[in-house]
């Protein structure tokens, strides 16, 4: 949001009106209103005399690159902001996942059993460093031999999606595998179905 103002003398850095301004009720009026809708005016530069008049309000100033003032064709300076209209998103590298359920423990105790007695009748001889790395390469030839891994997703961030709003969404999707089943056996009219229905009806209400 931006334009002429026509409110001088603010100090938007601090959000503070000088006693004696000229006009000072609505300047402090003009801050709240700023404040209570997430606002920031990023204008700093006079636009007309010594006077900051024009203003350029948003609520992402991370979008802001660059706002400047240049001559314009009346008495009133021209804001030039440089804004990105799309949020970079920084995506986080694939993590690498081991799905303990799915280990072979079995032969996992076997190899660790095997290795144990190897490694304590040669561990004497060797230095402490030597130990670790042999055990630290061990270790890692275990987890990546014997123990099944995945990648995880990147799933961006949504700040209004809550813990709460999840266990709903997968509580529905249950609901409807549930209703579909159903619906093939009873039709439409079924109980399931139903309570497939109205979890949905709470879902969207609290997403909205």
């Amino acid at each position: 949001m931006g334009g002429d103002f026509n409110l001088a003398g603010i100090d938007w850095d601090t959000g503070y009106v000088p006693p004696g301004s000229s006009l000072k009720a609505i300047k402090e009026y003009v801050i709240s209103i700023f404040q209570d809708t997430g606002l920031s005016q990023m204008q700093r530069e006079s636009t007309r005399c010594q006077n900051l008049l024009d203003l350029f309000c948003v609520n992402k100033p991370s979008l802001v690159k660059t706002i400047i003032s240049i001559p314009g064709i009346s008495d009133h300076s021209i804001v030039l902001a440089d804004c990105d209209l799309k949020a970079v998103i920084i995506k986080k590298p694939p993590r690498k996942v081991y799905q303990w359920s799915k280990a072979d423990w079995q032969q996992i105790r076997e190899h660790t059993v095997s290795y144990a007695n190897k490694f304590l009748a040669i561990a004497p001889t060797r230095s402490a460093n030597a130990n670790y790395i042999d055990f630290k390469t061990y270790m890692e030839d275990l987890l990546n031999s014997l123990i099944p891994s995945k990648f995880s997703k990147y799933k961006p961030d949504l700040p209004w999606f809550t813990t709460e709003l999840r266990r709903l969404t997968k509580r529905k999707g249950r609901r409807f595998a549930s209703a579909k089943r159903a619906r093939s056996r009873k039709g439409k009219n079924s109980k399931r179905w139903k309570k497939f229905l109205d979890l949905e009806k709470l879902v969207r209400g609290k997403i909205k």
